[in-house]
């Protein structure tokens, strides 16, 4: 029955493939966007930190870049709240467990930091900046990816009971019920971020609204509707309403 499943998946994933390049050729899902921007980041002398690490840096499908990443710097170190996590991860050697809001590092020796899709999960996002500000040099940077609030992914997650989310998120994504988590989406705007950086001494050296990649792969008939959609969301009248943010802050 498990074989089947994952022949059924991978066949739907097949044709979504097929129909993405037809109706949105530009597309990239926006952890391959975020890729782009960590490679850029990433330097041989970097001390990293990866905040809200889980199971790994960037999902399965990039697990070859993410070690080759996790390798090309000086030092990569992951915290997260939750030790299940920390245990079955795969790339990066030193991990803590530990709170953003009190991270257990001194004052000015973190290189870059980063958070992907992780502040959307933060309840006290002024304290957690600050923190993060804290553990950086003079110039270093925190880059974050996470989704927009105006998104119509987003839109729709807030309205969804959380049993329900959680049922929804196992059955399209394929995470595991342990593997999710309460959303507050306190800093999901480009406004909020604008803001909460200027509080914790932080500039906004720059900031995308990107698209990404189709939800409703698994159901045929409404993933064409929604890929319409997507290519609507790429007319530059429509940037505040796109799907992720990513955005890199420099310390001041």
């Amino acid at each position: 029955m498990q074989r089947k499943t994952k022949s059924l998946r991978r066949f739907f994933f097949r044709v979504y493939w097929k129909l993405e390049k037809l109706l949105v050729p530009n597309l990239r899902h926006s952890q391959d966007v975020y890729l782009k921007f960590l490679q850029t980041r990433v330097r041989p002398n970097s001390v990293w930190l990866d905040v809200g690490c889980g199971h790994h840096v960037l999902p399965v499908w990039n697990s070859t870049e993410e070690n080759a990443i996790v390798r090309s710097c000086r030092m990569v170190v992951g915290v997260d709240r939750d030790l299940g996590s920390l245990e079955n991860h795969k790339s990066i050697s030193f991990r803590a467990v530990g709170d953003i809001s009190n991270l257990p590092f001194r004052n000015g020796v973190i290189d870059l930091v980063t958070a992907n899709m992780v502040v959307e999960h933060l309840q006290k996002p002024e304290r957690q900046f600050e923190e993060i500000n804290r553990v950086l040099r003079g110039d270093g940077v925190f880059l974050m990816h996470t989704m927009n609030a105006l998104g119509y992914t987003t839109l729709f997650s807030r309205i969804i009971p959380w049993p329900l989310k959680k049922i929804l998120a196992g059955i399209i994504e394929g995470r595991l019920e342990k593997d999710i988590f309460p959303t507050y989406y306190k800093t999901n705007s480009e406004r909020r971020i604008r803001i909460i950086a200027a509080q914790t001494n932080f500039m906004v050296a720059r900031l995308e609204m990107i698209v990404s990649s189709a939800k409703s792969v698994l159901l045929p008939p409404i993933v064409v509707l929604e890929l319409l959609w997507l290519r609507l969301l790429m007319m530059r009248f429509m940037r505040p309403f796109r799907t992720n943010i990513i955005a890199v802050l420099r310390k001041r």
